[in-house]
């Protein structure tokens, strides 16, 4: 059975940074919480309430931005970044639109969502993006609760060579757990598509297999980035699950991809003469393939999977164990 009755208290990602640009209102649906993101004249993000608190209106209906101010479609209210109607203070009211905590991650947006409306009690980690490729982002709906698409990685490895057919899975550092996030990494060996198995041949390998060193970072139950580095092809690759509540027990996953800019000095011998502008398309088109079959594997799990109240735990699952208390403390 499903056990969650809420949605628990996240950064819930909203879109990428590049995608909302001056002048356009965005609506985002979370859990119990429909919203908005747009970004003022002066580049301010902001994300507030989806209603107009005079009668209810839906800005994502036609509001529109006038330097910092978003207007109402229907009566004309404009409020400020910070939710103060300006129009309510001349007519003597004191009308306010909500807004909500945002931050930026690597050039993709969050909100922070609390079912109570408390304000945010960890903050997501600072990432450099200037290596990273354009992103690629699926999206897949979900009948699950926030955290079981997340604990499949560095958490529940023994799926690893029964799901995904990897080989010589081994945890390099021990999973640790604190407050708001998990952190574990392990390496294994991983069969590789049909074009990684033809570059890998030409590079002596002809097993089809590829060593990989895998870290993962999950900070509360909505952000969780997967950098995976395959040394002997000089490739490191950014994943990140962004899960976003629709319901307690459904979720949107943002499954988001992209590959660091390759480095020649890393790359092997046989391909640094050859020009990055046509190695780098072929890399990444293989990392792409690599994830979402991966993806797929998960998906034809994921479908028709139910959570739990009391899991049968084997006594090595200990990780699994203390990954769902911690969960726990998310919940009201």
């Amino acid at each position: 059975m499903n056990t969650r009755r809420t949605a628990p208290r996240a950064w819930v990602f909203v879109g990428l940074a590049e995608s909302i640009g001056p002048g356009t209102v965005h609506s985002v649906d979370i859990a119990d919480s429909p919203r908005v993101v747009y970004r003022t004249g002066s580049g301010e993000l902001v994300v507030a309430d989806a209603h107009c608190p005079h009668v209810g209106t839906h800005l994502g209906q036609g509001a529109t931005i006038e330097g910092d101010y978003i207007r109402c479609p229907l009566h004309g209210l404009r409020f400020e970044p910070h939710g103060a109607c300006v129009e309510a203070r001349a007519r003597g009211g004191s009308l306010m639109l909500r807004v909500h905590p945002v931050c930026e991650v690597a050039g993709m947006v969050f909100s922070w969502y609390a079912p109570d409306q408390s304000p945010p009690s960890f903050a997501l980690p600072e990432l450099d993006d200037q290596a990273f490729l354009p992103y690629r982002i699926r999206t897949e709906r979900l009948d699950l609760a926030m955290e079981e698409p997340l604990e499949v990685h560095a958490v529940d490895i023994g799926h690893n060579t029964t799901l995904h057919a990897e080989q010589g899975v081994e945890p390099v550092e021990p999973l640790t757990i604190d407050a708001s996030s998990t952190h574990a990494a392990l390496v294994m060996r991983h069969p590789a598509t049909p074009t990684g198995k033809r570059m890998l041949r030409l590079l002596g390998v002809h097993d089809g297999y590829v060593e990989t060193h895998v870290e993962v970072r999950t900070v509360g139950l909505g952000y969780q980035h997967i950098r995976s580095t395959v040394a002997s092809m000089g490739i490191v690759v950014n994943q990140f699950m962004l899960a976003v509540p629709r319901a307690a027990n459904e979720v949107d996953l943002n499954v988001v991809y992209s590959m660091q800019r390759l480095d020649r000095a890393r790359l092997p011998r046989l391909f640094r003469m050859l020009p990055l502008p046509l190695l780098e398309p072929v890399f990444d088109r293989a990392g792409y393939d690599e994830l979402m079959a991966a993806t797929d594997e998960h998906m034809g799990m994921w479908t028709r999977k139910r959570q739990l109240a009391a899991p049968g735990w084997f006594p090595d699952e200990d990780g699994l164990r203390r990954y769902r208390t911690w969960a726990d403390g998310f919940y009201e």
